[in-house]
């Protein structure tokens, strides 16, 4: 695969990577400009197990260095929340995590702060009600013009079982 410059066949950067028939994939171009990487990742396309959902997060957040990743309850508080993942360094990725069916909303911190209120929050997302089976992947990036480091999240709905109400 390759990713070429707007309206150019100017190859900027490439990757080889056998790709099977049937399945699919998160390809993510991400660093700086000088020093471009692409990335390539099997996406899982089958439901969650019973009762959970699956959620991968790639962080690709320059500026942020590495961070811990929470899914904080709707009955809960981030102080109280046990991280999903810590230590996730640029370039990183989770990998996919099942967790129970709840709603959630996804916090991202400089890793291994500790979550009281006057810690710094890269990012605080909304509540998000999941649906038992799905799969979503979260890529993290650099909030544009930031005073300080912090990232936005893209989601992508990698599996919906039927029964989603989205």
């Amino acid at each position: 695969m390759t990713a070429d410059a707007a309206g150019t066949h100017q190859t900027l950067v490439s990757a080889k990577q056998t790709l099977a028939v049937d399945h699919r994939y998160t390809a993510i171009v991400g660093n700086f400009a000088a020093n471009l990487q692409e990335t390539i990742l099997a996406d899982q396309t089958m439901p969650a197990p019973s009762g959970q959902i699956s959620i991968r997060v790639i962080n690709q957040a320059t500026r942020a260095g590495a961070v811990d990743i929470y899914l904080v309850p709707s009955s809960g508080k981030l102080a109280t929340t046990a991280p999903l993942a810590t230590g996730i360094a640029f370039a990183g990725h989770t990998g996919y995590i099942n967790v129970p069916v709840a709603n959630y909303a996804l916090a991202v911190v400089p890793a291994g702060s500790v979550p009281v209120s006057t810690a710094v929050t890269l990012f605080a997302g909304p509540q998000v009600v999941y649906s038992a089976g799905a799969v979503r992947t979260v890529v993290l990036i650099d909030s544009p013009l930031a005073s300080a480091p912090a990232v936005q999240a893209i989601v992508a709905d990698d599996y919906d079982p039927a029964s989603a109400t989205m």
